[in-house]
């Protein structure tokens, strides 16, 4: 990642408490002195997305499965690893081609053999600055 963890990513945490961002939100409104102790950490990043294709028995199905992301928004874990494109709104976009079974394997196209399709995505937003 460029240019450090992001601000929808970040956590401070002061006397057992989280701290709030915003433009408010400073050490002084906090009551912070020189001194104190923060601990800082990167948040966790919420419900992973899955996408699982079971065809009928019998049949093998060729499936095609695009997400558009809107621009504020970006992809950051991707599974099976496909490239991004922009899309016509200005995100990012991204296309999974595979041969689904009813086994629930996924033949991607690159040959992996998968079992389902996964994704995670986190704000564009940064840090002023950087």
């Amino acid at each position: 990642m460029e240019g450090g963890l992001e601000v929808g990513c970040q956590r401070l945490i002061f006397n057992g408490e989280r701290l709030q961002a915003g433009p408010q939100a400073t050490l002084q409104a906090a009551d912070i002195q020189d001194g104190d102790g923060l601990h800082f950490f990167k948040a966790l990043t919420g419900a992973k997305h899955v996408i699982y294709l079971f065809p009928p028995a019998g049949t093998d199905v060729e499936a095609t499965v695009k997400l558009n992301l809107i621009p504020e928004w970006k992809f950051s874990v991707l599974y099976p690893v496909v490239p991004t494109s922009a899309s016509s709104a200005g995100g990012q976009a991204l296309e999974w081609n595979v041969k689904a079974s009813p086994s629930g394997t996924l033949l991607e196209n690159t040959g992996l053999e998968v079992s389902y399709l996964f994704w995670e995505v986190s704000r564009r937003q940064t840090l002023r600055g950087r």
